[in-house]
């Protein structure tokens, strides 16, 4: 799961570099702009703010994430057709993977030390 965990972040700072360079070379005015694209930024931003969450918080940001792009999706429909942007909810699917591959290692973890403990106090106990 640790390399599930590496590419959803290296595709993710991919992303989050590629939204900011288009933000620095883009000189629309806000105010020009119609509010389906002003909505469809603001998903933007929670999409980009998910995959920042989620290189500490995988469950969270991953949902994130994907949450965001089905707002996306609902203000511009034609999202769909475009396959390149389907990069963005695969990336928050990622992130939820590694969560579940990491909790799962995590309890297996704990089992596993609460029966050595348990051996432990047997033995002591004697």
């Amino acid at each position: 799961m640790t390399l599930l965990r590496w590419i959803a972040r290296v595709l993710s700072g991919l992303q989050i570099a590629f939204c900011v360079l288009s933000i620095l070379g883009d000189q629309s005015s806000w105010e020009t702009l119609p509010m389906a694209d002003k909505m469809s930024l603001a998903a933007m931003g929670v999409i980009l703010l998910g995959m920042l969450v989620a290189w500490k918080w995988e469950l969270a940001g991953g949902l994130t994430i994907v949450g965001g792009y089905l707002v996306l999706a609902k203000i511009k429909p034609a999202i769909w057709d475009l396959w390149a942007m389907w990069i963005i909810p695969f990336i928050g699917v990622l992130f939820l993977i590694s969560y579940q591959g990491n909790r799962k290692k995590t309890k297996a973890a704990r089992s596993a030390n609460e029966r050595f403990a348990d051996v432990e106090k047997s033995t002591a106990a004697e």
